[in-house]
């Protein structure tokens, strides 16, 4: 029996949980699998599926919990410790499976979700995997603004020792944008408010904003690699992250990031796609794009911005790529 879809797997096991009060039971497992509902497997591959990356006993569970409330300095942070059911959302039961929390079911198929889900399963090769794509990911997006005149170049190598820039240099009517993707995540000690955490991130992301300030010296040298990059123009950054690093542009972050002279703001994947979408139909779009990443007093650049205040579009790939996924599954989605 081939391996199954999934994404349809996990996506039957969330729809049902959530009709049944966090029920999934053997009956279910079968009655799916008659319907290939499943993402095109028989019920004995899914409970195997499930068991290797959905499900844990109530035991294993209990202990992961209070293995991280007996950590150092978590008696006064028990509120943002990690729920161990967000690993395995269901807990295995004597006539099925249980999802207490519904929505952890459905997220593991988000990007976060199926990063963790591939490092158990790949090992640390895993991230450079996911990093790889999502920077494949974001110049897809980026493309998008070929549509309002923009060029948009992939990272360049320079130099006698051949360093590379930022990893996209958008050219636009307007300005140059230089783009730099991290796929990077929160940490548990950063979502605790510890100052050790806090800076793990903060170091992450300045080693973008580093890549970035360094790009645009490379524009303003007129370095040969780099010649047909213009320079007659304004330069912002975008530091776009897998994962949402919230108040990291604020003043919360402030002592813990060096300066850069060009304006940069940080984005995640998730406003990063939904901003585009809602950006492209507009006129104006680039001229939006251009003053949200200006800092204004005692605010500093933040591309969502350019967006305050419109209704949300469909983001066009997201479209595609649903589209594309729904043609794999057996049956047809409604």
């Amino acid at each position: 029996m081939p391996l199954p879809n999934y994404l349809a797997l996990v996506f039957a096991v969330f729809v049902r949980t959530g009709m049944t009060g966090g029920r999934f039971t053997d009956a279910d497992l079968v009655e799916h699998a008659a319907l290939r509902a499943l993402g095109g497997a028989d019920a004995a591959t899914a409970r195997t599926v499930l068991d290797a990356h959905l499900s844990d006993d109530v035991t294993s569970l209990a202990a992961a919990a209070a293995a991280a409330e007996a950590a150092p300095q978590a008696a006064r942070h028990k509120l943002w410790l990690s729920n161990p059911l967000l690993a395995r959302p269901l807990i295995r039961r004597a006539d099925g499976y249980l999802a207490p929390i519904n929505p952890y079911v459905i997220d593991k198929v988000t990007p976060l979700g199926i990063y963790f889900t591939g490092l158990d399963h790949f090992g640390d090769d895993f991230p450079n995997l996911v990093g790889t794509s999502f920077e494949k990911l974001v110049g897809r997006h980026l493309r998008l603004l070929e549509a309002v005149g923009a060029q948009v170049y992939p990272e360049i190598r320079y130099g006698r020792d051949s360093k590379l820039t930022c990893d996209y240099i958008v050219v636009l009517p307007e300005f140059v944008l230089l783009v730099e993707v991290k796929g990077m995540r929160s940490i548990e000690s950063a979502r605790l408010g510890h100052e050790d955490g806090l800076r793990v991130l903060a170091d992450r992301v300045q080693k973008a904003r580093r890549q970035i300030a360094t790009t645009a010296s490379l524009i303003t040298e007129r370095v040969s690699e780099l010649d047909h990059i213009p320079d007659d123009r304004p330069v912002r950054g975008l530091v776009v992250t897998l994962e949402p690093i919230h108040l990291i542009d604020s003043v919360f972050y402030a002592d813990l990031l060096e300066p850069i002279p060009v304006p940069t703001a940080t984005t995640s994947a998730h406003d990063f796609e939904q901003i585009l979408a809602t950006l492209l139909p507009l006129p104006d779009a680039t001229a939006r794009m251009l003053d949200a990443l200006t800092a204004k007093p005692s605010a500093p650049p933040v591309l969502a911005r350019a967006v305050e205040g419109l209704p949300c579009e469909r983001n066009p790939i997201s479209t595609q790529l649903w589209d594309d996924w729904s043609d794999l599954l057996p049956i047809a989605l409604p």
